[in-house]
């Protein structure tokens, strides 16, 4: 099942945890939903905890166990990233700019090893904007 690091998990509150399983049933059954929490009640880390879990994972989207991981230690849980151990594509998060720099400083907390592009413009264009694109791409 979806197993979230255990320091994330350790860190959510209940209904922070409701939210994440409520991601996973979603993705599970390929449909959209609206995290809408009122301001200051931690969809972002929600967000963050349902990929982090992904990339732990590494699932079909059609298993339903919902499992927390086992492991309390953060170096183990980056050694697997970075030995290329998860896998998941790029994800898209669309923001305001005013919350640019609070989603890459929650990414960079929970997950450092992630690769977190910033594509921000006035509209003057791109000569080529995501070259390096991997992890996650944060636009307004």
């Amino acid at each position: 099942g979806l197993r979230i690091p255990g320091e994330i998990w350790a860190r959510l509150y209940d209904y922070q945890r409701t939210g994440v399983r409520w991601l996973w049933q979603l993705h599970r059954h390929g449909t959209g939903g609206i995290l809408g929490d009122e301001m200051g009640l931690g969809k972002t880390i929600q967000i963050i905890a349902f990929l982090a879990g992904l990339r732990h994972s590494r699932l079909p989207t059609t298993d339903s166990t919902f499992q927390i991981a086992l492991s309390q230690s953060r170096t183990s849980i980056r050694s697997a990233y970075e030995e290329g151990l998860v896998n998941l594509g790029p994800v898209l998060i669309v923001c305001p700019a005013t919350v640019l720099s609070q989603w890459l400083s929650e990414f960079r907390t929970w997950i450092p090893t992630a690769r977190v592009v910033i594509l921000h413009s006035s509209g003057s264009g791109y000569s080529n904007p995501v070259r390096a694109f991997l992890s996650g791409l944060l636009s307004t």
